[in-house]
């Protein structure tokens, strides 16, 4: 993970507190740099961010609406779809 280069300690809940609390869940957007499925394609990576998001709803940082746009809404959108 990227996160192990950083001169500090961070996990993903921190970061996506952080990009919530900055700019708001309608400007985050789930990415990934896998190649096509099923090769390459990593669903750890996925359930770790979505058990980050989770995290944060336990915490009442963000609600599903916020997960549902970060995961699908916000490319749907983006894509007119």
């Amino acid at each position: 993970s990227w996160m192990k280069y950083l001169p500090y300690d961070i996990d993903l809940k921190q970061i996506f507190r952080k990009m919530i609390t900055t700019g708001g869940s309608h400007k985050v957007l789930f990415g990934t740099d896998s190649t096509f499925f099923p090769r390459g394609w990593r669903i750890n990576v996925l359930e770790a961010q979505v058990q980050a998001c989770n995290e944060l709803k336990a915490d009442g940082v963000i609600n599903d609406d916020d997960i549902y746009k970060m995961f699908y809404g916000n490319i749907k959108d983006m894509a007119r779809l």
